[in-house]
């Protein structure tokens, strides 16, 4: 079994996968329609992954590994939003929560459907 640390490694180096590419973080997506890219329910900011923060430098994010994202496009309520800040930083997939779960919030924009329902099909499955 992994430790901690060992945990810590690979989510970091799956997170890396992301730079430079384009993606979408989602405020709410444990929630019913958290993950909805229209209508009132959908809420999320769109943009690339410039890079990642590192949890044992970083001053305000120390601990805890997260994307930099440089925002290009903000929804929220279902509408476009202008304005606020440009750059985001939400944990990287796989971050334990003061919950009990993990974030998984952020996904690669160009994700065909079928890769979305076998994702969503892989979250319910380790849910179990």
């Amino acid at each position: 079994m992994a430790t901690p640390g060992e945990r810590a490694y690979v989510r970091l180096q799956n997170a890396k996968l992301l730079v430079g590419k384009q993606v979408r973080s989602f405020d709410f997506a444990d929630r019913p329609g958290g993950r909805d890219i229209e209508g009132e329910r959908a809420c999320f900011v769109q943009g690339q992954v410039l890079g990642i923060t590192d949890p044992d430098e970083h001053p305000t994010f120390r601990g805890c590994a997260r994307y930099i994202i440089h925002v290009t496009r903000k929804v929220s309520g279902g509408e476009e939003r202008d304005g606020g800040a440009s750059i985001m930083y939400p944990p990287i997939n796989g971050t334990p929560t003061w919950m009990g779960s993990v974030t998984d919030g952020v996904e690669h924009i160009n994700f065909e459907k079928a890769d979305r329902i076998i994702a969503e099909r892989v979250r319910e499955f380790q849910a179990k």
